[in-house]
């Protein structure tokens, strides 16, 4: 079979649709599965939803994919974020707008809400030592511009976005890396590769421009938060700033001489000392196992459970 064979197809209608994606299977494939808005459940019953709510079809295949994207243990591991998690399934319940839907809804924006402002403090501590950033800290994957760009969708105007958006503006300022001996690079700059794991290969770090896991993805969330009436201090002036900084190429911007000719790149590493800090595991790990689901799924209206780790002090 070919990968032509494997390729969904074009969703005008049931017929059109791959066979593997008109049912879910009865038990997730692997752990973590059902919550995936990417590879699982989630992203599925987001292709259902979209065609219930245009009237392409009933809700009951969108009910059969919510199902299975809640019937395990939902996670709130830091490593979750947008595209996978408590906030992945919110964002398809939130789409759906159904009432079947509302009070598992109201629980999982609770604990988003409590797991971003959890979040926000850690990434000001961080930056408080002098740190450089974890990629997933602030990303939109896994990091806090995906919780972002969730509650601005869910709630617009909340406490919440603009903790994340303080957040953000602080981000885009350039800091004084321990990790590089004091040496000034964007409050960004990171020394993980795209595992999100510290790596030998770059032992200055590296600048990423990039959507999902660099600076475009903060940047657009401040943009849109601004577009839409949610400003917080400093965020028209240091998001075009940091913008304007890479787009120019300006000799005095902090990480000018990363990239060639004084022109960056889409991955701009730093040339410098390695780091003499000594750097754990950390950034965006698989999650942790869930339990195996139970023979009887949970009705999609059921409130689903929350699988939160234990914290430990930063």
């Amino acid at each position: 079979m070919t990968a032509d064979q494997h390729a969904p197809k074009h969703a005008g209608s049931a017929s059109d649709l791959d066979t593997r994606l008109l049912l879910p299977p009865p038990h997730d494939p692997v752990p973590g599965w059902g919550q995936s808005l990417s590879r699982g459940a989630a992203g599925i019953a987001l292709l259902h939803i979209t065609r219930a709510r245009r009237g392409a079809a009933s809700w009951k295949a969108a009910h059969s994919w919510v199902t299975a994207a809640t019937r395990a243990p939902i996670s709130m591991h830091p490593s979750t974020g947008l595209f996978h998690g408590a906030a992945a399934v919110a964002f398809i319940l939130a789409y759906a707008d159904h009432p079947a839907y509302a009070d598992a809804l109201a629980v999982l924006d609770a604990h988003i809400i409590e797991q971003t402002r959890y979040r926000v403090d850690a990434a000001h501590q961080r930056i408080d030592r002098a740190e450089l950033p974890a990629l997933a800290e602030y990303d939109l994957i896994s990091g806090l511009t995906g919780l972002g760009c969730y509650l601005l969708h869910r709630f617009g105007h909340s406490r919440a976005l603009r903790d994340v958006l303080d957040y953000l503006v602080r981000l885009t300022k350039p800091l004084r890396a321990r990790q590089l001996d004091g040496a000034l690079v964007p409050g960004w700059w990171s020394s993980h590769d795209h595992t999100d794991r510290p790596s030998p290969a770059l032992p200055g770090g590296h600048a990423n421009l990039g959507m999902a896991h660099g600076i475009a993805g903060p940047l657009a969330l401040l943009a849109t938060a601004q577009r839409r009436g949610v400003t917080v201090n400093g965020q028209p002036k240091q998001s075009t700033a940091s913008a304007d900084g890479w787009t120019t190429g300006g000799k005095d911007h902090p990480t000018a001489r990363g990239g060639p000719n004084g022109s960056p790149s889409a991955n701009i590493a730093l040339t410098a000392p390695a780091s003499r800090g000594r750097h754990g595991r950390a950034g965006a790990t698989e999650p942790p196992a869930s339990p195996e689901p139970s023979s009887s799924p949970p009705s999609p209206s059921t409130t689903p459970s929350v699988s939160r780790p234990p914290r430990t002090p930063c």
